[in-house]
């Protein structure tokens, strides 16, 4: 006879703590079939797992330091760099290669792979990049659907470019890319602060501890 292979289960808590995940975000103006142009993690397990690389320069397009992590990565291994493409006009990384602050990408060029790109600065000036392929880093869309229920509205968050969630219940805590805190420090630092919330309501008392550095 068939036997089902999922179960529901029903968990009686006082506090659950979700982690939706996320996907790693391109633009939608950036999201076409042209060869040459992936997620700055795709990018990163090319690298690592299959010993793939650019043909020849690679750019970076990035809103947070997690680019720049790549640029630092891609540099130790000697690869060469075209350009990163910084939106944020604040950002203090530096590379050894041409860094463009306070821009984005426009236009990106080639039909049956990537030839190049074409940016804008705040002024409204265009450059035209000369590269094979782009790494993409520009933060991360969430997954609520599992908990859909439990979110009262979804809101545009400019800082990250992308959507935050505010939940309907107090009981509930959303860590990681679904409350959208990207770093793994944030989001260990924010757990265990709900963690000791939840402790002290019951009476009890709260231990000291450091934290892991990710």
């Amino acid at each position: 006879s068939a036997h089902p292979i999922y179960k529901l289960l029903r968990i009686k808590a006082e506090h659950a703590f979700i982690a939706c995940g996320a996907t790693e975000r391109i633009p939608i103006p950036l999201n076409k079939t042209i060869p040459g142009i992936m997620s700055a993690g795709f990018f990163n397990t090319c690298l690592n797992r299959f010993g793939l690389g650019p043909n020849d320069g690679v750019s970076i397009y990035t809103n947070n330091d997690a680019g720049w992590n790549t640029v630092k990565y891609i540099m130790s291994l000697g690869l060469k760099i075209d350009a990163v493409i910084d939106t944020r006009l604040n950002s203090t990384r530096v590379a050894d290669c041409p860094v463009f602050r306070g821009a984005k990408v426009t236009k990106v060029l080639g039909k049956s792979h990537l030839r190049g790109l074409i940016i804008r600065d705040l002024q409204g000036r265009s450059t035209k990049i000369r590269t094979s392929l782009l790494a993409v880093s520009l933060g991360y869309d969430t997954d609520f659907r599992m908990i859909s229920q439990n979110i009262q509205n979804v809101e545009w968050c400019p800082r990250i470019s992308t959507f935050k969630a505010h939940l309907n219940s107090s009981d509930l805590t959303l860590i990681g890319g679904a409350n959208a805190v990207f770093c793994p420090k944030t989001s260990i630092e924010k757990t265990y602060k709900a963690a000791c919330q939840l402790i002290k309501k019951k009476g009890l008392k709260v231990v000291s501890c450091d934290l892991p550095y990710l």
